[in-house]
């Protein structure tokens, strides 16, 4: 785990974080079942176990509630914070060990977590895995049972990962969610497990945590709709090989193969190629923004959960990242450590994308289609914009033009702003061609643009707003647009940018009207 090199030169007894006696009362009964499983130590005196291991360090224990009822233990193994940066000097030339002061630093904070990499099965694999899927394909979702806590530990690393319940020290045998390294230690079992899976026949599996997902596709590619298909593997497949390793699955949490699964908080249709927020969750995240009204201070835990979740349900609602910029904005008002307690007024702003995702949430189908982008088609698309003139493009050797009028240039919009409108009257000109159901090259001078249109948000918030209007039109169309950087020097669009235009004959014929939100700033040519 990263602390082999490492020797603890004081035992240190770091007090727990919970103060309600009935956070203590459910610590208690937690461990108690832990000791009974064989996974953490019975209780001993700091100076008995000493004498036994050598110094120990223990970490604050906390209770958290993750829903209404429902509380979790926590292991805070990045406490304490002040210490951050590692020892690295032994305290002798002749010592083969680092000393760790657990009063100083944390363990978090000598562990090189990088070392404790595995794979994940990620959000844009199981969409290509859905979208590529035959007609027929199946998913079955298993759940590891307890998958942490049933990966022991080095003896050498238990002094390092100690906890302390009532005046007792305990050492914790297995894997907790507190200490860095450990879903890295437990994602190389899960990685070895997958390949296991496939060497023994199974098509596709990928695996979230202790989620994991298995495909089937019919054997049989000419049945019809009387016959039902075939498959070279079922459920008992899949729960022969686990017994024979000893894998443990929990019963309660698997879900025989169907053409609808759940993964990473969101259900997959392999029928219908959609992926939606289960309407239980949609319900969860409406009752979590209804305390964010005018009136309400959150702390800046409370801005760092909703972002987190609005984040995570932006995954399948695109429009909503163009949404999240002004939370963002306030968290970073929070800016020392001791501001983490202060409550701050929603901006107006705040309120304003709060808004929008409270009514799109209220929507009873949140989610997008699955379709794999076609490949890029032949079109050759150049974009550019300059401050001194305007905005200039070329489409196949075809180019359009508009003049930024005087005073284009307040309330926050520069060139980054101009750079993306050109994205926006590119985009334009593509619709008005009759492009649709297409994927578009799109080459820009503008670092900033081209990495703010792949993300689906820009930091600027008048770029943001012009990036609102693309992500609209690339959803209405059904157009996929791959931005790709070009040095100014080789992008043809510079000199039309900067009013040197080409014949009439070679501009394009069908030039798109100038949108509304634009008309006060631009002219056509």
């Amino acid at each position: 785990m990263g602390l082999e090199n490492y020797r603890i030169v004081n035992t240190t007894i770091h007090p727990n974080h919970y103060k309600s006696t009935d956070h203590e009362q459910f610590v208690l009964a937690k461990y108690a079942e832990e000791i009974e499983l064989g996974r953490i130590s019975p209780g001993f005196r700091p100076d008995q176990l000493q004498h036994w291991v050598g110094h120990i360090r223990t970490a604050p224990l906390n209770v958290i509630e993750q829903s209404p009822g429902k509380l979790r233990v926590t292991v805070d193994h990045s406490f304490p914070r002040s210490g951050t940066n590692p020892p690295t000097l032994a305290l002798n030339p002749e010592d083969d060990y680092t000393p760790f002061d657990p009063a100083i630093h944390s363990v978090n904070a000598i562990i090189d977590s990088k070392k404790f990499q595995c794979g994940w099965g990620t959000f844009s694999q199981c969409y290509l895995i859905v979208a590529d899927a035959p007609t027929g394909t199946q998913a079955a979702v298993c759940d590891v049972d307890a998958a942490f806590r049933n990966v022991p530990t080095h003896p050498s690393a238990r002094p390092f990962l100690a906890v302390q319940i009532a005046g007792l020290v305990h050492l914790d045998h297995c894997l907790n969610f507190g200490a860095s390294p450990c879903p890295g230690v437990w994602g190389r079992i899960a990685d070895a497990m997958v390949e296991i899976y496939k060497a023994n026949g199974i098509d596709k599996v990928i695996k979230w945590v202790d989620d994991f997902v298995f495909f089937r596709s019919p054997t049989d590619s000419t049945s019809d709709e009387s016959t039902a298909p075939t498959y070279s593997y079922d459920e008992s497949t899949i729960q022969s090989i686990a017994e024979g390793l000893g894998w443990p699955w929990a019963p309660k949490k698997c879900f025989p193969f169907s053409s609808t699964f759940t993964y990473i908080g969101f259900l997959w249709d392999l029928d219908a190629k959609t992926v939606t927020l289960p309407d239980t969750k949609r319900l969860k995240y409406l009752n979590k923004l209804e305390r964010w009204s005018p009136t309400f201070k959150p702390s800046c835990e409370e801005v760092e959960s909703i972002i987190g979740t609005l984040n995570h349900v932006s995954l399948i609602l695109p429009a909503g990242r163009t949404h999240l910029l002004h939370l963002y904005r306030f968290r970073a008002s929070f800016t020392h450590a001791r501001h983490r307690w202060i409550r701050y007024k929603l901006p107006a702003a705040v309120m304003d994308d709060i808004r929008w995702w409270t009514h799109a949430l209220q929507t009873p189908f949140v989610g997008m289609p699955v379709i794999r982008p076609p490949p890029p088609n032949d079109d050759v698309l150049y974009v550019d914009a300059s401050t001194d003139w305007g905005i200039g493009l070329l489409l196949n050797g075809h180019w359009l033009a508009w003049r930024l009028k005087d005073g284009w240039r307040s309330d926050g919009r520069d060139i980054g702003w101009a750079e993306m409108v050109a994205v926006e009257l590119a985009l334009r000109s593509l619709i008005a061609a009759g492009r649709s159901d297409t994927h578009v090259i799109l080459h820009s001078d503008n670092q900033g643009v081209v990495h703010s249109v792949a993300a689906g948000r820009s930091r600027g918030c008048q770029q943001n707003a012009i990036l609102r209007h693309i992500v609209h039109l690339i959803q209405l169309h059904r157009i996929w647009i791959t931005t790709k950087w070009i040095s100014t020097h080789d992008n043809p669009a510079d000199p039309i940018s900067r009013g040197s235009l080409p014949t009439l004959a070679r501009r394009l014929p069908n030039r798109p009207p100038i949108p509304p939100h634009l008309s006060l700033y631009l002219s056509q040519v």
